[in-house]
């Protein structure tokens, strides 16, 4: 059996050829791993028309070249009607399999985010989204919580929860060599909302402490703009998933934060960036509670915090700010920690996947 993993980010509104977080840790990632196991998968990244002696190919051979030399399609989610139109009926035609991923719950994006300007309710994007994963042979999700959501649309749904892979970190974390104890945050975009719920307990906790420092990278946000201008640092962002690890590293971290407000699309999400956190042995503070992903992964006190409330985040951002030495203890716990959510143990599980969508194939 072939499996071409198709990493492009396939959609109307977002269409790039370049790695996201996404497309990395649901499909570059797993394909890597799954590669080195021995698994015939080929990782490739937008489904263009090659330009073969200054001619392009037409749909028909671009898409005989796809589906006549593999028999799954592992391809991120779509939400465009001529991918859909595209995709699905060469998947047909060849009478091969195509398995959808999807990691957010794009029928309850908080009205505050970017992307709600699309994925409103009864929108042409949620729609077409639903539509393709009631046509894929099995859809893949990240959390039970997305299983639930997506259920009602395709009854083969694979729960794989997001992994992380320690020779992408495999960077050296900058020493902190300012007299400063730095708080970060590395993030997108529309995190907005979940950040505003902390940012008053920041304020308070950065002018109870005047040797605290703010740094954040990935989205630039309006929040961020309420703490005091010479005592935060925007490091920018990166264009590519790959340069992400060495930012992170490059940080300076002390302690880090990773806050969600209570809300059905965040009660969908993973706790990937506790992971990104840790695997570089930086202490978290996140939000906890209510449903939320970080309490599956944190033993709050040991290897994080768990903040419930304003207080919480008062009381567990003092305590780190204050001992050094449970910083370093919790860190280095966490990373500890992290050989048990390392990539190649979801290696069977993909396999599984794979056999039981692709048991009939019709092999080229």
């Amino acid at each position: 059996m072939k499996i071409a993993a198709i990493y492009t980010d396939w959609v109307e509104w977002f269409r790039r050829p370049r790695l996201s977080g996404c497309s990395y840790y649901r499909i570059a990632q797993p394909a890597a791993a799954l590669k080195k196991a021995g698994v015939d998968i080929d990782l490739k990244g937008e489904i263009v028309q090659k330009n073969i002696l200054g001619q392009r190919e037409d749909f028909k051979k671009t898409y005989a070249r796809l589906f006549g030399n593999y028999d799954i399609a592992f391809v991120q989610h779509v939400d465009s009607a001529k991918a859909i139109a595209q995709l699905f009926a060469a998947r047909d035609y060849y009478k091969k399999k195509v398995i959808l991923d999807i990691d957010d719950d794009v029928t309850s994006v908080h009205p505050s985010s970017p992307t709600y300007q699309r994925f409103y309710e009864g929108s042409p994007l949620i729609n077409f989204t639903t539509r393709a994963l009631e046509f894929a042979d099995a859809i893949s999700v990240s959390s039970d919580q997305l299983a639930r959501v997506y259920s009602k649309y395709n009854k083969k749904v694979y729960v794989i929860p997001n992994r992380i892979d320690p020779g992408m970190f495999d960077y050296s974390v900058s020493d902190n060599d300012t007299s400063k104890i730095r708080i970060g945050w590395a993030g997108g975009i529309a995190h907005e909302v979940d950040l505003r719920s902390v940012i008053n307990s920041l304020k308070i906790v950065m002018t109870r402490y005047p040797n605290t420092h703010f740094v954040y990278c990935g989205g630039d946000l309006a929040s961020f703009k309420e703490l005091p201008e010479e005592r935060r640092t925007y490091i920018g962002y990166t264009k590519t998933y790959q340069k992400w690890p060495k930012m992170l590293a490059r940080m300076k971290l002390d302690i880090a934060i990773a806050p969600l407000i209570e809300s059905k699309f965040n009660r969908a999400k993973s706790y990937i960036k506790y992971l990104e956190y840790s695997i570089y042995g930086i202490p978290t503070v996140a939000s906890g509670g209510r449903g939320l992903p970080y309490d599956e992964v944190i033993v709050n006190g040991q290897d994080g915090f768990l903040a419930k409330d304003y207080r919480d985040w008062d009381k567990y951002l003092s305590l780190l700010i204050e001992n050094k030495s449970l910083r370093k203890q919790i860190g280095q716990t966490a990373k500890r920690k992290m050989s048990c959510y390392g990539i190649d143990s979801l290696v069977d599980s993909y396999k599984t996947m794979f056999s039981e969508v692709g048991n009939g194939c019709n092999s080229a």
